[in-house]
């Protein structure tokens, strides 16, 4: 996310203002005072960089009952610079952030006084620890402690692979034919690593509708798995590696669809060395308008 962009002056700032926008998950008010408390501003600047990113404007002040922003109370730029608030992330967060933009906006009758607009963005080796040995997370407009565990899960992937189907259409169109089943439908099937290290000794399994004719030549068919109604497929190379950030297609696969069939899911699962098992059902359904095959999002179970 880039949130910078989004206030090119001070009228911008203003508006926020103006139309009483309230801190939410990626917006954080301060006032000038909280620029002296260390462990409040690591605290909200690295529960950005735990979470989704954010921005965080020195120099506004809020309605201390409806928490809305009510008017501008200016830093003093004398005390306050870049290169100071970059030596306080710097001395008081671990791991060091190192995707942080700072900007001022002045003051247009006194170039001594200014917003400092501190922009966090999502962090790659979260979760980061503020001074007080707290690790932080964004939920709502608060600054909240990570439980355990999850601090456990975030450095566990900062230090792992995450593997993720991924379908690319071939040949998206189904035309329906006068037998059972429609033409063939062409998929290209593949894994992302989205994590931060180098997938080894690969293994993933794919499970079809059972009403579908999947013909997958490079992969194993299996005759059934753990009790799932389809047609499910086995990859494994242990010589195979995905790097970080790498799609790699593994086969092409044909489908034929039988005629009136409309929704079902497609289950994956998939394992690395140094990553979780990871387990996902994908719904899929026809478009009878379009006549494609429609792949939604995966949902995680």
């Amino acid at each position: 996310m880039v949130f910078i962009e989004k206030f090119r002056g001070l009228g911008d700032v203003k508006t926020l203002i103006e139309n009483k926008t309230l801190e939410s998950q990626t917006l954080e008010y301060k006032m000038p005072e909280l620029l002296n408390d260390r462990n409040k501003i690591c605290a909200t600047i690295s529960a950005f960089a735990n979470s989704v990113g954010g921005l965080i404007i020195f120099g506004i002040e809020e309605d201390r009952t409806t928490r809305l922003p009510s008017k501008i109370k200016w830093v003093d730029l004398n005390s306050w610079n870049k290169e100071r608030i970059q030596d306080i992330i710097i001395h008081n967060i671990q791991p060091l952030i190192d995707n942080i933009r700072i900007e001022i906006i002045s003051n247009p009758e006194n170039n001594l006084e200014g917003l400092i607009m501190v922009e966090v963005f999502e962090s790659l080796r979260a979760p980061h620890q503020a001074p007080n040995r707290l690790y932080y997370r964004r939920i709502g407009n608060e600054d909240i402690p990570m439980p355990d565990d999850l601090i456990r899960d975030m450095m566990f992937k900062r230090q792992s692979p995450s593997l993720d189907a991924v379908f690319q259409a071939i040949k998206n169109g189904i035309v329906w034919g006068g037998n059972e089943l429609s033409e063939e439908l062409h998929i290209r099937l593949g894994l992302i690593n989205d994590g931060k290290t180098i997938a080894k000794d690969i293994m993933a399994i794919f499970t079809f509708p059972k009403e579908w004719v999947v013909n997958c030549t490079r992969l194993i068919e299996l005759d059934e798995y753990y009790g799932y109604q389809g047609h499910s497929f086995q990859y494994r190379d242990v010589m195979m590696s995905i790097h970080e950030g790498v799609t790699f297609f593994i086969t092409d696969i044909k489908i034929k669809i039988p005629k009136g069939w409309e929704s079902g899911i497609i289950y994956y699962w998939v394992a690395a060395d140094h990553m979780k098992r990871k387990a996902e059902i994908i719904p899929v359904k026809i478009d009878k308008d379009k006549l494609i095959l429609e792949i939604n999002k995966a949902q995680t179970f």
